[in-house]
This record gives structure tokens, C-alpha cells and sequence, in this order.
């Protein structure tokens, strides 16, 4: 299944102890089967995002691999997904609304930018007064992390959205 066969690539990868950093943390979260879970309007059009975190972007280039571990890796990649990974990675800095532990359950939010705004006041009102809409609304809605994460390369040309949103809870129920 598919969870699995995902799951397998990073186990395979691993062994290759090449990158250039530490992983914070990573967390694999699969696609919603039921579209209408606690009456959110879920996407079901992708089969599941890998979310990392690390302090510096280098560690997820993959740049210390020899060419024979890199082909390895590639080879797999094309087992598990239909492309090579870099062409539908989503580098981003983190920017934290509420600062707590990632939590059993997560909203992800894909938040495009309209084309006659500019990237620099995008980016300038999710950092403020979205941010300070979304720290109101967290103690409400049970939240216990709240992040917004803002590309630092161009996205690629399949992602129509440029920030991708992040609200953490304890467990579904909350």
C-alpha cells in the first residue's frame, strides 16, 4: 500500500549517511479518505506530504551524496513517486505564530497568492496581521502550534500557492 512503499524510500535513503545537517523532526501524514472529517473541506487530490524540519536548507539538497549513492537514491525515487523529488519539493522558512510541540493531528493550509499582489506584501501580511488573526483564533480552536511556512526558492510550477499554513493539535478530537 501506499503509506508503506513511501515510507520505504526514506528508510532506503538513510542509509546513505551523506547530508550535511541534522532533521529536527519529520512527519509523514497521508491523505484524507473522508472529505468531510469535523466538517473541513479536505483535498483528496494528493496522496500525502512529508513535512521536515531542519536548520539549514542544505541538509535537504542531498549534496554530499556521491554519484553513486545520488543514482541509487534516484532510481528508488522512480519507484515510489512518478518524478524525482526536487521537482515537487516545497523549500520553506518557518515562520512560528504559537510556538508548542508538533502534535497527533494537523491542518495544512496551501495559501496562494492573488497575481496583483507582490510577493514582498504577501509575505508581509501573513508574517503580521495574519499571524495576529491566526494567535487569536488558537486558544479557541485547541491549537497548540501555529506556523506559517514561506518559500525561500521559487515553488514548483505545479504548486500554485507560494506559503504553506500549519496548525498543530494534541489529537483529532481537539
Amino acid at each position: 500500500d501506499w503509506p508503506r512503499t513511501w515510507k520505504s524510500h526514506a528508510i532506503f535513503a538513510s542509509q546513505f549517511p551523506a547530508m550535511s545537517g541534522t532533521i529536527d523532526w519529520m512527519r509523514y501524514t497521508t491523505r484524507v479518505d473522508d472529505p468531510v472529517v469535523a466538517d473541513l473541506p479536505v483535498s483528496t487530490e494528493h496522496d500525502g506530504v512529508s513535512v521536515a524540519e531542519a536548520p539549514e536548507l542544505e541538509t535537504f539538497l542531498g549534496l554530499g551524496f556521491s554519484p553513486e549513492q545520488r543514482e541509487k537514491i534516484d532510481e528508488d525515487e522512480l519507484r515510489v513517486f512518478d518524478r524525482y523529488t526536487p521537482e515537487f519539493s516545497f523549500y520553506c522558512a518557518e515562520s512560528r505564530i504559537l510556538g508548542g510541540p508538533v502534535g497527533e493531528a494537523a491542518i495544512f493550509r496551501f495559501l496562494p497568492r492573488r497575481a496583483e499582489v507582490s510577493r514582498d506584501a504577501f509575505d508581509k501580511f501573513l508574517r503580521q496581521d495574519y499571524a495576529h488573526l491566526c494567535a487569536g483564533m488558537a486558544g479557541t480552536l485547541g491549537a497548540q502550534r501555529w506556523a506559517i511556512n514561506l518559500t525561500v526558492k521559487t515553488p514548483p510550477p505545479d504548486f500554485p500557492f507560494e506559503a504553506i499554513e500549519e496548525s498543530w493539535f494534541p489529537d483529532i478530537e481537539t
